[in-house]
């Protein structure tokens, strides 16, 4: 289970400019990224949820373009503009 979680952080990880501890790399096998791809989908599910809730909770007190424009800064902010095409 423990290296199901780090694979699964390793995941996060490359997908986003996260920086891991070392212990979390050599739990999973370093850059062995064909173990992590079963944790894409759930990797991609939990990145996509910040810019999701950024817009949930500023849309309450802001205009809706406004909101849309933070979500998009968080995703940016997160991801280093890896999705923004």
């Amino acid at each position: 289970m423990q290296a199901e979680l780090g694979r699964l952080a390793q995941a996060i990880g490359f997908f986003t400019r996260i920086i891991l501890p070392d212990r979390i790399w050599r739990q999973a096998a370093p850059w062995r990224l064909d173990e992590c791809a079963r944790w894409f989908p759930v990797a991609g599910m939990l990145i996509g949820l910040v810019p999701a809730l950024v817009f949930a909770i500023a849309a309450q007190w802001l205009a809706p373009l406004v909101a849309a424009g933070l979500a998009i800064a968080s995703g940016v902010a997160l991801t280093g503009a890896l999705h923004e095409d």
